[in-house]
């Protein structure tokens, strides 16, 4: 299966899921239907990494693509006006992504350090990453 055939398979799956989600009164099983989105999405962030030539530029498209949709994300789940539009609460699955796209680069540049410092960089690298997990549910309140 090819990296298309599955971005179509996710965005198929995720607009079940924003149909559920939206109208309620739909049923249960569209949302659940919807699940299937996520993981793929992560997959395909992942599989981006792996060939991407240029990281910082990834990361900053997905970045991007969270700013812009975020508002259209808000009013349709959260019923906000564009006045009241949060960019840092209740965020959507692309801010989750790009903070998945962090932790691989940063994966990805303590791997290429050299072999005595990789066990130093990797303590140091997981120190901080309950505070960040906790930011990233309680502050941001991501996926």
């Amino acid at each position: 299966m090819t990296a298309f055939t599955l971005k179509i398979i996710a965005l198929i799956t995720m607009i079940i899921d924003h149909v559920g989600a939206v109208f309620p009164q739909t049923g249960y099983e569209l949302r659940v239907i919807g699940r299937v989105a996520f993981p793929i999405y992560v997959y395909l962030v992942a599989d981006g990494f792996r060939y991407t030539k240029s990281p910082a530029k990834f990361l900053t498209r997905l970045l991007i693509f969270a700013i812009i949709s975020q508002p259209f994300f808000a009013m349709a789940l959260h019923r906000e006006n564009f006045s009241d539009i949060s960019f840092i609460a209740n965020t959507n699955i692309f801010y989750t992504l790009f903070l998945g796209g962090l932790a691989i680069t940063a994966y990805n540049w303590v791997r290429k350090q050299s072999v005595a410092s990789q066990g130093v960089l990797i303590c140091v690298a997981f120190l901080p990453l309950p505070a960040l997990m906790w930011l990233a549910e309680v502050a941001l309140t991501t996926d």
